[in-house]
């Protein structure tokens, strides 16, 4: 045990170190270099702009529409452009948007509450922010020092050579590359049915579209891999997986739905453990529970550090701001229910996640019926398919739990918190087919 948290301590002070080091290189990539590509995207953004009181991107299907984050992805791209490579560490540290060198005559800290524009707008406006900071025609810069932004080490040096809706087209290519992957190994290792409730999962939270935001994608190109890497023999540690998964979903995410990173590689390590036969119950809770404190500790201990740097170095009194924040995205307003929240979120999701679950209990009741017409004998009781299944039911609990912590958060941003049903949805359906299936291999 010593021995391990000598490993995950050494392993956090080298990535939180390897972090500062690589957003500072990243920093040092000259303005002029990206101002190209950043103009084109800013264009885009403007393209994409729709009059709704919010300027996001909506695209309409069959069965529901999608809402992109062009708000968030027009401060990402600010951010970027709006780094000083003459202070290269201050402006990693404390990324500014807005941010002229020779213009920007008011730098307006970070504050608790929702984000800023200049007083030159009527309201929140981002997109126009952009605008005006690659025309050079703005004077108020935000500070943004809550989140590391890790993204940037990533968006920057992508904006030499390619521009927003070429940046989106790679990250929807290796989002679909890394998702036929999984489904494969799944299919491979677990059997068609599970595939089936991945594939489902994936629908349910528009996963082949999220690549059109980055906003999004990080979490879920992090969560991907995390769980591919589960599938590899050469890693005998399989917990150091979940400690990683924690501290990249912090670094790289914005606050999106982070919670995925532990959850689905938390529900195929227990697929794994399940068909494997490795361990008994009680041992199990007792995995899930530490699995669940690793992630906790590396995800909100790589938050906290980043506050702590911030204020010991500039004196900015971000550990104060970030609580203060926490506080505000629970319970700033307090007229909204967990009803409401559920019915704004539902009403993204319910036709997919209706077809998921209904197709969950149809499949699992054909595949069961065709096992006794083929006389197999069904060797699994009630009480022990309920043992077999309330692993997922926990980890289906965990984003609720996400969502009710985080009320405000999640029902003014339901247009991705809904994402959250990855989740909810595969541990939820496997639940449901591991209950109902009564046949000797219960495991697969």
């Amino acid at each position: 045990m010593k021995q391990k948290i000598i490993k995950y301590s050494i392993t956090f002070f080298v990535l939180v170190f390897t972090f500062c080091i690589s957003l500072t290189l990243a920093s040092l990539i000259p303005k002029k270099a990206i101002e190209k590509n950043i103009k084109i995207s800013s264009n885009i953004l403007l393209d994409e702009r729709e009059d709704d009181g919010f300027f996001r991107r909506t695209i309409y299907l069959k069965l529901k529409r999608l809402i992109f984050d062009n708000d968030a992805d027009a401060v990402m791209i600010n951010n970027s452009i709006s780094i000083d490579t003459n202070h290269p560490f201050y402006s990693a540290m404390m990324v500014r948007r807005n941010y002229l060198s020779e213009k920007t005559k008011k730098i307006i800290p970070d504050k608790t509450g929702e984000l800023l524009s200049s007083s030159k707008y009527k309201e929140y406006d981002p997109i126009l922010e952009l605008r005006d900071t690659v025309n050079n025609d703005i004077t108020e810069s935000f500070e943004y020092a809550r989140y590391w932004h890790g993204y940037l080490i990533i968006v920057r040096p992508l904006l030499i050579i390619l521009n927003l809706n070429q940046i989106r087209i790679l990250f929807t290519i290796l989002l679909i590359i890394l998702g036929i992957i999984l489904l494969y190994k799944i299919y491979k290792e677990f059997g068609i049915s599970m595939a089936l409730i991945f594939i489902s999962g994936m629908i349910v939270c528009d996963y082949y579209y999220v690549g059109l935001s980055l906003q999004g994608v990080f979490i879920f190109l992090i969560t991907t891999v995390a769980t591919l890497m589960l599938f590899s023999k050469k890693i005998k540690e399989k917990k150091y997986i979940f400690f990683l998964s924690g501290i990249l979903a912090c670094f790289f995410d914005f606050l999106t739905v982070p919670i995925i990173s532990l959850c689905i590689p938390l529900t195929i390590y227990i697929l794994f453990i399940q068909k494997n036969k490795e361990l008994n119950n009680k041992k199990l809770y007792l995995l899930i529970t530490e699995l669940i404190i690793i992630w906790a500790i590396a995800y909100f201990g790589t938050w906290f550090a980043k506050w702590i740097i911030v204020d010991i170095i500039y004196n900015k009194n971000m550990i104060y701001l970030g609580f203060r924040q926490f506080i505000y995205r629970s319970i700033a307003d307090t007229n909204i229910s967990y009803v409401t929240l559920l019915k704004q979120i539902l009403y993204v999701i319910r036709i997919p996640f209706v077809f998921a679950i209904f197709g969950t209990l149809i499949f699992t009741e054909i595949s069961e019926m065709k096992k006794v017409n083929n006389k197999e004998q069904t060797q699994y009781k009630l009480r022990d398919r309920i043992s077999v299944s309330l692993p997922y039911l926990i980890i289906t609990i965990i984003p609720i739990v996400w969502y009710v912590v985080l009320k405000e958060h999640s029902y003014y941003h339901y247009f991705f918190t809904y994402r959250n049903f990855f989740a909810i949805t595969i541990s939820l359906c496997i639940f449901i087919n591991k209950l109902l299936k009564k046949s000797e291999n219960n495991g697969r």
